[in-house]
């Protein structure tokens, strides 16, 4: 998944989804190449819960944020209902990414 994340983004795809298992290149080419990453991690919080796969989840978002990559909120809203996709929203949220900030990167 790196690797297609990493070859997509210098394709010159205008968005990636998911990537969840990311790494410091896959966050290099993003931002190299002005890519925006839909994270998802509303459905691993939805499916899975709290815990150590949704921490590193909101972990990468951050990394990503600090990194100067453009976030955007994508649902995946077939996981789960119609209006749940805010949960994209504040799960970006972060104690270190003010608010304003998540929206304006």
């Amino acid at each position: 998944m790196h690797d297609a994340a990493i070859m997509a983004s210098k394709a010159g795809v205008t968005t990636v989804e998911h990537v969840l298992l990311r790494d410091d290149d896959v966050i290099q080419a993003l931002k190299e190449n002005g890519t925006i990453w839909e994270p998802t991690t509303s459905v691993i919080a939805f499916e899975v819960g709290p815990g150590p796969i949704l921490d590193a989840a909101q972990a990468q978002v951050l990394a990503a944020w600090i990194a100067g990559v453009v976030r955007a909120a994508g649902g995946d809203v077939g996981a789960f209902s119609h209006g749940g996709e805010i949960r994209e929203v504040e799960l970006m949220l972060d104690p270190a990414c003010h608010w304003r900030m998540c929206l304006l990167r």
